[in-house]
């Protein structure tokens, strides 16, 4: 199954309060969708700002990889923080 950041961002919106970590250290995180794309805020409570281009760009990545390993999106700095969204996300889709 492919990723389209539109209906990720949507799925992703009513589960923002949900408890979200990396999928290799654990590490917690949390996010909001915003307008502009998606904002982290990782442990150490400084938000990261994803645009909707970043996003839509890591998606077409994602969707020729198909890994949830971080170590294949090396030029991405929020793949530990997008791919358990995109994970729950595709389980949940079936």
């Amino acid at each position: 199954m492919s990723v389209s950041v539109g209906e990720l961002l949507a799925w992703a919106g009513g589960h923002e309060n949900e408890e979200w970590t990396t999928l290799c250290e654990k590490k917690p995180f949390s996010y909001r969708v915003t307008g502009s794309g998606i904002e982290y805020t990782p442990q150490t409570g400084i938000p990261r700002n994803v645009p909707k281009k970043e996003m839509e760009s890591f998606c077409a990545e994602f969707n020729e990889i198909r890994s949830f390993s971080p170590g294949q999106y090396p030029n991405r700095r929020h793949k530990s923080y997008s791919l358990p969204l995109i994970k729950r996300f595709l389980s949940e889709r079936g």
